[in-house]
């Protein structure tokens, strides 16, 4: 079994067409769209979760319930399990890593983002 898991958080953009519902106007995407959130294990690409959102919301919003859900399951289950999370540049903006998580992108390292990842490894050790 693994010691440490990664866990990709990412939104995903979803085109709509018509009149369904959540469906709403995205400034960024130029496009109606269901903006879903998908947490997946990074080897196996295991889906953890999966929830459908309105289209203009942003990418990080609801970030830290969703992999509370995730993480909190996996810790009850393998508590000593290292768990890894990883996220796309917009998603520091919002991501409080109030779930106790060291946080890492894939895409690029900011400041903010840096000084983040220190205070998530801080809660996690302290």
């Amino acid at each position: 079994m693994q010691d440490c898991v990664t866990l990709d958080i990412d939104p995903t953009d979803v085109t709509t067409h018509g009149q369904q519902q959540l469906t709403m106007f995205h400034g960024y995407y130029d496009q109606y769209q269901y903006f879903p959130q998908i947490i997946t294990e990074s080897t196996t690409q295991h889906t953890f979760f999966a929830q459908l959102r309105h289209g203009s919301m942003h990418p990080a919003t609801g970030a830290d319930e969703c992999l509370l859900a995730v993480t909190g399951p996996l810790r009850k289950q393998r508590p000593g399990i290292a768990i890894n999370v990883r996220a796309e540049t917009s998603m520091c903006t919002r991501l409080t890593c109030g779930v106790s998580l060291p946080i890492g992108t894939g895409y690029s390292e900011t400041r903010e983002l840096a000084r983040k990842v220190l205070v998530c490894r801080d809660r996690q050790q302290g």
